[in-house]
């Protein structure tokens, strides 16, 4: 969780009034990708960490999902 935090706070002054917020995917005890709320209007932090794990693993990304953790705080 702390790793989200650290993410979330990324997204300071750019987010307007929506919350920072900042998620991490946990596969097999080791965080595989990550992603933040960026800027207001943009995607979700969720979102951001999904695309990344995607780029990062385009051939196995959705078995990662079904067998991973997701943190985000909010």
């Amino acid at each position: 969780m702390n790793s989200c935090l650290d993410l979330a706070i990324l997204g300071l002054n750019k987010t307007k009034t929506n919350p920072l917020v900042g998620c991490v995917i946990v596969y097999n005890r080791k965080i595989v990708s990550s992603g933040y709320h960026e800027k207001y209007g943009g995607p979700h932090a969720e979102s951001n960490a999904i695309n990344n794990l995607k780029k990062t693993n385009p051939s196995n990304y959705k078995t990662i999902l079904k067998n991973s953790t997701i943190y985000i705080n909010l």
